[in-house]
């Protein structure tokens, strides 16, 4: 039996017959990729964000990228 036939294997990554990719959906909807970006904080600033998150409804991811985007356009409009 060849690996194409046999249920044990897994079907080989970068999507299978449905011809979506793997991995999480883009943020910006249907096709959209995006970007990770990663940074560290002190201890007292992540419990700040999940404090403030939590109570916005949001998760910690959500609120970051709020905070950025909305400091990405005061910079602009500061120009």
């Amino acid at each position: 039996m060849d690996d194409q036939n046999n249920p044990e294997v897994a079907p080989p990554a970068g999507g299978g017959p449905s011809g979506k990719k793997p991995g999480r959906p883009g943020l910006g909807g249907q096709g959209d990729n995006s970007v990770q970006i990663a940074f560290r904080v002190i201890p007292g600033v992540r419990k700040r964000a999940k404090e403030v998150a939590d109570r916005e409804g949001l998760t910690v991811s959500q609120l970051s990228r709020k905070a950025l985007k909305q400091y990405l356009e005061k910079a602009a409009a500061a120009k």
